[in-house]
């Protein structure tokens, strides 16, 4: 066997439970297994012949319940220096990713507005803002992660591996709320048995050559993919610096530039500042009386559901009964591989098909209407514009430094 062995460094903090989430945060090997499988997939658009092709590959490499598939080629197993600090419900979440002791110390809106369901976002009558609605564990926290890799598995399958691992300590992260930017990832090292194979780039530039080395040869295809995968011409990064040595007070710079540029607010504020009202057309359809929609709100590109206030005809969501949500396409990621570098923020934008054709309805608050056709550049156009304005700046948050990767 092969035996691989990666470190990584977990930067924000991670809510990654088992059988009752709610009561109980952990590492897992499913969790982690399944992350990996999310990257894996990532990687092969344009490798494959389809999705059947894609399934068949996947069960081969990584194991599957059907008896003629059997057990993965890759076991893992998870070792830890330190066990990670629990942070439970009903405790406050500091800026710093640990516990809150201070009012001044609770974590920023705009990191709580990314965590929304996981934390109260804001103070009222009877929440507190940062007040974790789950537990989780507390960042930074560190652990190695040991695969055994078969000596069935064929050279591709054991580079695609390494590159499963280095994509999710680069671009992603572990638990609830991971493409919005909580659990973190950044591999720190990989090493076969001792023979170290990979470091961290410590800056962008190192950050960019590794990204681009671990994706290989893109293929370039007229079409969107059908799953979330990077693909020439369709994929894009945005790295942001930011001014703060914490990741989470980054997260949370980059959710209120977020919250900004998306929400129409109340009294015409949002976070006590002026709307800017670049939705008012989703605003104005969702005022009108549900039998009136002809469309959906632009705002779905960014992922379902979502709601506009909590009364039934107020919720957007798939309309097929089998898809309760579609994640969004744009991830965020804080990268941080040691508490020497400044964190880099990483937006990832990995368009695919936003529905299956034949179940492409859309429910506005119960009325089902199509799908806009997200083949359409202007689909994705929210996401875009969201995209360009860290590229730009805004007169709202200020980063040191953005930058556009065209993948």
């Amino acid at each position: 066997m092969t035996k691989l062995i990666a470190t990584f460094r977990i930067v924000t903090p991670m809510f990654l439970g088992g059988a009752n989430p709610s009561e109980q945060a952990e590492l897992r090997v499913p969790s982690i297994k399944g992350a990996l499988r999310f990257w894996w997939r990532a990687l092969m658009w344009g490798k494959v012949a389809g999705i059947a092709d894609l399934r068949s590959r996947e069960a081969d490499l990584f194991g599957s319940s059907d008896s003629n598939v059997g057990q993965s080629k890759v076991l893992l197993s998870i070792k830890t220096t330190t066990p990670p600090v629990l942070l439970k419900r009903e405790e406050i979440l500091g800026k710093h990713g640990l516990k809150s002791s201070q009012q001044n110390d609770v974590v920023g809106e705009g990191a709580r507005y990314l965590g929304y369901g996981l934390m109260e976002a804001f103070d009222g009558r009877a929440s507190v803002g940062g007040r974790l609605m789950r537990p989780c564990l507390a960042a930074p926290c560190e652990f190695h992660l040991h695969l055994r890799v078969k000596a069935c598995a064929s050279d591709a399958q054991k580079c695609e591996i390494q590159q499963a691992l280095k994509l999710l300590g680069l671009c992603g992260g572990l638990g609830s709320r991971s493409r919005r930017g909580f659990g973190s990832a950044s591999l720190v090292s990989l090493k076969n048995y001792d023979e170290l194979l990979w470091s961290a780039p410590l800056d962008l530039a190192g950050w960019e050559k590794e990204l681009r080395m671990a994706l290989g040869t893109l293929n370039r295809s007229e079409g969107q993919p059908e799953w979330t995968s990077f693909a020439a011409g369709h994929s894009k990064v945005v790295t942001v610096s930011g001014n703060s040595e914490s990741p989470l007070e980054l997260l949370a710079s980059l959710g209120r530039d977020f919250v900004f540029f998306r929400s129409w607010g109340r009294g015409g504020k949002v976070l006590g500042r002026d709307s800017e009202k670049k939705f008012k057309d989703d605003h104005d359809l969702m005022k009108n009386a549900a039998k009136a929609r002809q469309t959906h709100p632009r705002r779905i590109a960014f992922g379902l559901p979502h709601n506009y206030g909590k009364p039934v005809d107020q919720q957007v969501e798939p309309a097929d009964g089998d898809y309760d949500r579609r994640a969004s396409s744009m991830l965020f990621h804080i990268h941080q591989p040691s508490a020497n570098n400044l964190p880099l923020g990483v937006l990832l934008f990995l368009p695919s098909r936003f529905l299956p054709q034949s179940r492409d309805r859309i429910s506005v608050g119960g009325q089902n209407v199509r799908l806009a056709h997200d083949g359409n550049g202007d689909f994705w156009k929210p996401v875009h514009d969201f995209m360009e304005r860290l590229i730009s700046g805004s007169d709202k948050e200020k980063f040191n430094d953005t930058r556009l990767i065209q993948l």
